[in-house]
């Protein structure tokens, strides 16, 4: 936690401490229909809102800490 932040003061349903966890995937889509299919809970479908426009998305992982899903990028370019 960043220093003069509560533990709740911003996320109030969020895990102490930890916000989130990220992955690197070749497929965001792929990876989440993959996951949501085994009954992961998507909390933000993929979307184009990563940095250099790389698809992520977030599934709630265990002691509600969010697990990222990002697109893979490639050394010297854009996504994959």
């Amino acid at each position: 936690m960043r220093e003069g932040d509560a533990p709740d003061a911003r996320a109030p349903r969020l895990v102490e401490g930890l916000d989130h966890v990220g992955f690197a995937v070749e497929d965001v889509d792929a990876a989440v229909a993959w996951l949501a299919s085994r009954g992961a809970e998507v909390l933000d479908a993929p979307q184009r809102t990563g940095i250099g426009g790389r698809a992520i998305a977030f599934i709630r992982g265990p002691g509600n800490v969010r697990i990222e899903l990002c697109e893979r990028v490639r050394i010297g370019g854009g996504p994959s």
